[in-house]
């Protein structure tokens, strides 16, 4: 940053910084919600799928089909596929959340990086009015400079 440059809107920045990071911090929540909401969701799949399996698996070995275990099974699956179905509705809600966060996440860096760009305009005004001014008092010693050697000459 160049010396002496004072950005009237820093604290604006600062604010809008920390909206960023509060807002990439409520992103990551959301994000784990998700992933914990969908490994549920696959626990209770892979429970179905090693029912349906083990009750296979106990009529294909035996032949023999005892109804009250089928009727506990069916109940079961019956359960569980509510349940799935819960935990789906939950699956997608949290995934809502997390579409919603990101959009809060891209307006919030959407809102820094307006003050960020009108910063870094000031700065380079201000960097080009100091390099005239520099220019300027460069000119003015050359034009004493010289009028200092005509003097001398005459």
């Amino acid at each position: 940053m160049s010396k002496g440059f004072n950005f009237s809107l820093e604290k604006v920045l600062e604010i809008r910084q920390f909206q960023e990071n509060k807002q990439a911090v409520k992103l990551h929540k959301s994000k784990k919600v998700l992933k914990s909401e969908e490994q549920k969701l696959d626990t209770l799949k892979d429970s179905k799928e090693t029912t349906i399996k083990n009750q296979k698996n106990k009529t294909d070995k035996d032949y023999t089909i005892n109804i009250n275990e089928l009727r506990i099974t069916k109940d079961y699956l019956n359960q569980l596929n509510k349940h799935i179905e819960q935990q789906n509705k939950k699956v997608l809600e949290s995934d809502a959340a997390v579409k919603g966060e990101l959009e809060c996440l891209h307006e919030a860096v959407k809102d820094k990086k307006v003050v960020e760009k009108l910063k870094e305009r000031y700065l380079d005004e201000f960097k080009k009015s100091k390099s005239q001014e520099e220019n300027k008092q460069q000119d003015e010693i050359a034009v004493r400079q010289q009028n200092k050697t005509r003097k001398g000459a005459n």
